[in-house]
């Protein structure tokens, strides 16, 4: 029971951790020469676990944010 309730906490904690970064993008938006920067999420630890003599079954353990990276996307040209 409360491994569910700490998966479910991992993935409001990413989440979270997502909008800081979506709401840096939007507060720099007219710096000029500002790149913003995505977010890339990854599945922490997973558990296999024995349902019939010859399958397994995983359960995850919930997710992180695996890396922030930066978008090289050319912006418009300002004259």
């Amino acid at each position: 029971m409360t491994q569910a309730f700490y998966t479910g906490l991992s993935g409001l904690k990413s989440n979270e951790q997502a909008i800081n970064v979506a709401a840096d993008n939007l507060a720099n938006i007219s710096t000029v020469g500002f790149r913003a920067y995505d977010t890339e999420f990854a599945s922490m630890m997973e558990s296999a676990i024995s349902t019939s003599s010859s399958s397994y079954d995983t359960i995850g353990a919930g997710t992180q944010l695996q890396a922030t990276t930066m978008n090289m996307d050319l912006g418009p040209i300002q004259l």
